[in-house]
């Protein structure tokens, strides 16, 4: 209900320290709208179409308008947006609050006429509405569970800490063109690009150096980058190192750790020493170079450490000096990354490095070959573990972000065996990662839904929300539908870049915060006659159809279907936390299935898995969006599927992407 009409004053502001009014002379700076509270505990704003700076202020009474020194002054909010859905907390004391706007010569007299101040709770209908709502939920098994709060990370133990992203093509960035390309202060990446397995966009066999580099995109947006540049500033003071291990058209079963794999670190010889692969003469040279040795086994395959630049082969363990009666060869100059299959007589390598300064005395060998898991997971972990050696830090890592799926629900993948399979890789990662960093904090594990919905119940989808309800330490970051695309799937370089913003959010509500919710999430579901009625988690009221920021989709991303026949949505009505779709046919009995931002078969590449649903969130981001305009991709090629816009149809270039929180993809069904 609206909070009675509000007192209009012109050129008027209010001192946000004191609750003074006061008049601001000709200039038309400011206006103040006061309004009597009414009794309400909660309000929102109607009628602002524009975004502008302003305050709300709380008083006792009604003050004076003239250099008010009367009122009981009690407190204000500071905001740096003031518009449409903007909510706030009304305090037990305050009779009468106003609203102090930097808008005057932007609201019209038609613009002030529209706006209201109105009561969130106190709205006749939300009582027999909440009464059914609640006598349905004991009758009803929720379909996504309270996320409820996280246990939060005791920063203070960390000097550094990394940032691990995993997955597909989407977790690389691909078939972007790299926009972040200034580094930024603290945020490093490990090697020459922060796709961790690859170099300058080339698939190589493994990462890239050991060493640390200021982080910057190379030729793709990777979002790992955007996370670590805006967690930096979130989380001051801190060093922050990322790497995004992923790798394209991969399956989980190929990104998970095998069995029977062994770890070794090599044995050190010392700085300055230097093993002559053309010779086997070991020497002491510039300091800058490094040995190592290692005991092998004939026949066994080795996976060496990103860096090397010589492997030679003995009989027996050499010793510093000459070696001509156990010098074998030399297996390869520039093994970089490779596999070592131990040749018949070899015993002893020796790997020779001449590096930098963040290089220190440990050297990493896989036994066993070079399994995805292990030489891109883990040997990159054990590596950045080692800097945290040399520079007598504390390492920390608070979070994974698990990018993939698709070719999994492309591939006939069931729901149970996905989740089998993604707890036990979450569980051999986390537990990897703790035993590389001597760390007894738990790691998040930050989840994605796909970047499409590939067939109508969702299955690998559904896996993901499924393992995030059942694990504390799994949590969903925002969907990414609303992110800009080529071609429908691969994110844009823009895309990219504003979901790394959305996990820096997430490990930012996670670690310090304590928050779980950082989407929409359904709570409850139910029908009746020819409604669907769906109870929504939202971390920010009111709801919006927002048809602008992304595409609109019909019937905003709902499908229903009866009997496997799909249904036609007549109406979708929106009020406090509950979405009401309503269907031409009845739908009470027949087999019923309910989905959003799922698989649409109208228009099955546009609309495949997206929706318009999202809330009031007001988070700022700390980036803007690029200018897109030419952006074709990195083969010239590419398509943007549609660019966000403005309520008012305006491009967002070079505004703060939005940060609302949107509502997660769901399929349900009812039998």
């Amino acid at each position: 209900s609206v909070l009675g009409y509000p007192i209009y004053l012109e050129a008027t502001t209010v001192d946000a320290r004191t609750g003074h009014t006061s008049k601001k002379g000709t200039t038309p700076a400011w206006d103040c709208i006061v309004i009597p509270t009414k009794g309400a505990k909660r309000a929102y704003i109607e009628g602002i179409d524009i975004n502008v700076p302003g305050y709300v202020c709380f008083w006792k009474e009604m003050p004076l308008f003239e250099n008010s020194v009367t009122g009981g002054f009690i407190s204000n909010i500071v905001t740096n947006v003031v518009n449409e859905g903007f909510v706030f907390d009304i305090p037990d004391n305050a009779k009468v609050l106003g609203f102090s706007l930097a808008s005057a010569s932007r609201l019209t007299e038609e613009k002030r006429a529209k706006i209201r101040i109105r009561d969130s709770y106190i709205d006749e209908r939300i009582k027999p509405l909440s009464d059914e709502i609640e006598e349905v939920k004991k009758k009803t098994v929720s379909i996504n569970s309270n996320l409820g709060f996280v246990a939060n990370f005791d920063l203070s133990k960390y000097d550094d800490l990394l940032l691990i992203m995993d997955g597909q093509s989407l977790s690389i960035g691909w078939e972007s063109i790299a926009i972040s390309i200034e580094s930024h202060e603290n945020c490093y990446m490990l090697g020459t690009d922060p796709c961790t397995l690859y170099n300058s966009g080339n698939n190589s066999n493994g990462y890239n150096g050991i060493g640390l580099n200021p982080l910057k995109a190379v030729t793709r947006e990777s979002p790992n980058v955007s996370w670590c540049n805006v967690l930096s500033k979130l989380i001051p003071n801190k060093r922050l190192i990322t790497e995004s291990v992923g790798e394209g058209a991969k399956k989980i079963s190929q990104l998970s750790k095998t069995e029977n794999t062994e770890i070794y670190t090599a044995e050190f010889l010392g700085n300055g020493v230097i093993c002559d692969p053309t010779n086997g003469v070991i020497t002491i040279g510039e300091n800058t170079w490094k040995t190592w040795l290692l005991q092998v086994e004939e026949g066994q395959k080795y996976y060496i450490a990103g860096g090397t630049q010589a492997v030679t082969e003995f009989s027996q363990r050499p010793n510093i000096g000459a070696n001509p009666n156990i010098y074998l060869g030399n297996a390869n100059i520039n093994i970089t990354n490779k596999e070592y299959l131990c040749p018949q007589g070899v015993t002893y390598i020796a790997m020779t490095i001449n590096n930098s300064e963040y290089i220190g005395e440990k050297m990493f060998v896989i036994k066993g070959g070079a399994n995805r898991y292990e030489r891109g997971f883990l040997l990159p972990l054990y590596q950045t573990a080692n800097l945290s050696d040399i520079n007598q830090k504390e390492m920390g890592c608070p979070a994974i972000a698990w990018m993939q799926g698709e070719s999994d629900a492309d591939g006939g993948t069931t729901k149970e065996e996905y989740k089998e399979m993604l707890v036990k890789l979450k569980n051999d990662m986390i537990n990897d990662i703790k035993n590389a960093l001597n760390q007894e904090e738990n790691v998040l594990f930050f989840c994605y839904i796909l970047a499409m919905a590939y067939n109508k119940d969702d299955q690998i989808a559904q896996a993901i929300i499924e393992c995030c309800e059942e694990n504390d330490d799994m949590i969903l970051i925002a969907p990414i539908y609303p992110m800009p695309d080529y071609n429908n799937l691969h994110l844009s370089s823009n895309g990219y870049r504003w979901f790394g913003e959305y996990i820096a959010r997430t490990t930012y509500n996670s670690i310090v915060l304590g928050k779980r919710n950082n989407s929409m999430i359904v709570n409850q579901i139910t029908k009746k006659g020819n409604e669907v009625k769906i109870s929504i988690d939202v971390p920010q009221l009111p709801i919006v159809k927002d048809t602008w920021t992304v595409q609109e989709v019909p019937d905003l991303g709902f499908t229903v279907w009866k009997d496997n026949v799909k249904c036609t949505i007549s109406n979708i009505d929106i009020f406090s936390d509950v979405i009401t779709i309503t269907t031409i046919e009845n739908i009470d009995d027949g087999v019923i299935e309910v989905s959003y931002a799922g698989y649409n078969t109208d228009n099955v590449s546009l609309y495949r898995g997206a929706g318009n649903i999202r809330d009031s969130e007001r988070w700022q981001a700390m980036q803007y969006y690029w200018d897109d305009t030419d952006d074709k991709g990195t083969d010239g090629t590419s398509t943007i599927t549609y660019r966000p816009k403005t309520k008012g149809g305006e491009t967002i270039i070079n505004k703060k992407y939005p940060m609302q929180n949107w509502l997660q993809n769901f399929y349900f069904k009812f039998e």
